[in-house]
């Protein structure tokens, strides 16, 4: 899946699981592009058109894509795409490693295990069971599974940045005093 997808994903699966502060649906964000590291432009496409908008000429976009690059490369000649930080017991061990430092890894955590479960709803499928066995599982059929920038996957997109765009239109709302 491409990483919009991913992002309203995780946002989506932030909000039902009941994040309630932005930095909480910051973290899900950044945990649910993380696994891509080995593809830069999966991270860097989605920060692309929102970064600017926010920090505006501050060169920041270049800043992110020129360390994607160099990090994705690396990654990727190491562990190859979708290698290690597509493994659930990653996610696991980054979570055991982490919480103690911040409440926020939890949410980190989330996003990213979300993203690898996506990834098994495509054609390619994911590792599930690495380092025991990388066999790549999807799990949809092969005919049923998700192409990547593909059609089905565009309308999963849509449907949900349009149910968070209205879980945030309903929480702006009650936020104002509005009674729903």
């Amino acid at each position: 899946m491409n990483g919009r997808t991913h992002l309203a994903i995780g946002l989506t699966l932030a909000a039902v699981a009941g994040a309630n502060t932005p930095w909480q649906f910051v973290a899900v964000g950044i945990g649910s592009l993380l696994p891509d590291i080995d593809n830069a432009g999966a991270i860097a496409r989605p920060l692309e058109n929102l970064l600017p908008r926010i920090i505006p000429h501050l060169g920041l976009v270049k800043t992110v894509d020129g360390v994607a690059e160099l990090t994705s490369k690396l990654v990727r000649k190491i562990f190859g795409h979708r290698g290690l930080t597509h493994w659930p017991v990653m996610v696991g061990l980054a979570w055991l490693l982490t919480d103690h430092l911040t409440p926020l890894a939890l949410y980190v955590a989330l996003g990213w295990i979300a993203h690898i479960y996506a990834d098994a709803l495509t054609q390619h499928g994911v590792p599930l069971g690495a380092p025991v066995s990388f066999d790549k599982v999807r799990l949809l059929p092969k005919l049923l599974a998700f192409r990547t920038g593909g059609l089905m996957e565009g309308i999963l997109s849509w449907g949900l940045w349009g149910g968070l765009m209205a879980i945030a239109t309903r929480a702006a709302l009650v936020f104002v005093g509005v009674r729903l």
